[in-house]
């Protein structure tokens, strides 16, 4: 009797097995769980080394070291596809981390910090957590964020990147989704775009600050003049003391891109063309949204040549510049204020240009 069970039973897992082969046969392997997201805790601030086995899930600059860099720490999130549960978090405690290995590559293994899938980046806070690119040494910028990737960066500061190219803060390829939330990005240089450049995607700034950064256009936020359309919000930000060799000392839109700045201050800013604080062309569209834009100014070498020290707008076929009454937003207040130097606080050109509630002052 139990040798009749035996063979039943194995007779029976046969079928099983046939039945499953058959399965595979007809609909392919079954479907492998994606990876869940993971979270990286930045332990080192004195050196800038790899990680020793990117993709490992260890973050470590040597097998069993425990020494985990933020560039390590980069390359393993890279090295880690998304999963169902999101991107990788990479958390940063207070300290000053500065980049010290030269080079130009798209890996992270020198010069910035090559972010090529999404992630979260978590600062200690915004005074506390510094990130510097260092870029007197390695000639790059801080961070570049790769086409498709959606980044997260959380309470920190970005600074002292230095590129001849875009971006010398902060740099965003095709098609990103970049969110700055209690950010400084300050003190960094580039062609276009000193402290931030973007070329397609979406970018949303809060609560954070654009200060003392330089370009040839667009000082402290530079925006692509092609390569598809950029949706920019600020909130509760302030963009200050950027400088332009050429237009938009504070914030460069050119192409057809849509900025709204909600509570923002653009001040401070200079740019030797025009457009002290903002410089707008094209079919672009800015929303001012209880906005202040004041003590900009064009003409910063004093040579007689400038435009429009607070706002310069250049705009056709849809392009237009909004400054929103209190029915849009009941919450905010209603007068958007603003004023600069040089030929005047606004200049507009064949632009849709509507203002309400609104104080023009100091300007000459």
């Amino acid at each position: 009797m139990a040798k009749k069970r035996y063979f039943t039973c194995l007779f029976n897992n046969r079928l099983l097995l046939l039945w499953l082969a058959l399965l595979v046969a007809c609909f392919g392997q079954p479907a492998q769980a994606e990876p869940n997201s993971l979270t990286f805790t930045v332990n080192n601030s004195l050196v800038d080394a790899l990680d020793a086995v990117p993709g490992d899930g260890a973050c470590e600059t040597a097998p069993g070291n425990g020494t985990c860099t933020v560039r390590a720490a980069i390359m393993e999130a890279n090295s880690h596809p998304n999963g169902y549960l999101g991107p990788d978090t990479i958390v940063i405690p207070a300290g000053t981390f500065e980049l010290f290995l030269a080079g130009d590559e798209d890996a992270a293994l020198t010069g910035d910090l090559d972010i090529t899938e999404s992630v979260i980046i978590n600062g200690a806070g915004v005074t506390a957590t510094i990130m510097d690119g260092n870029g007197s040494g390695t000639g790059d910028r801080v961070f570049e964020v790769h086409d498709g990737v959606t980044a997260a960066f959380n309470h920190l500061t970005i600074q002292d990147g230095q590129t001849a190219a875009y971006g010398g803060g902060l740099y965003g390829d095709l098609n990103v989704n970049i969110t700055l939330n209690q950010v400084i990005v300050q003190a960094n240089q580039a062609s276009v775009g000193g402290g931030i450049f973007i070329w397609q995607g979406g970018l949303a700034i809060n609560g954070s600050a654009i200060l003392g950064n330089s370009a040839s256009a667009g000082g402290g936020i530079g925006l692509s003049a092609g390569m598809g359309s950029i949706n920019l919000s600020a909130t509760r930000t302030l963009i200050a003391n950027n400088t332009a060799t050429a237009d938009g000392g504070g914030l460069s839109i050119p192409h057809s891109h849509e900025v709204t700045l909600i509570n923002t201050t653009v001040s401070g800013n200079s740019a030797h063309g025009w457009g002290g604080g903002i410089a707008i062309q094209w079919t672009s569209i800015l929303h001012l949204y209880n906005a202040t834009v004041v003590s900009n100014k064009a003409d910063w070498d004093g040579n007689g040549y400038g435009v429009a020290g607070g706002l310069a707008a250049s705009v056709h076929d849809g392009g237009a510049v909004y400054i929103h009454m209190r029915s849009a937003f009941p919450c905010l207040p209603t007068s958007a204020a603003m004023s600069g130097t040089s030929t005047g606080a606004v200049a507009a050109r064949a632009a849709t240009w509507a203002l309400t509630n609104t104080v023009q002052q100091g300007s000459n």
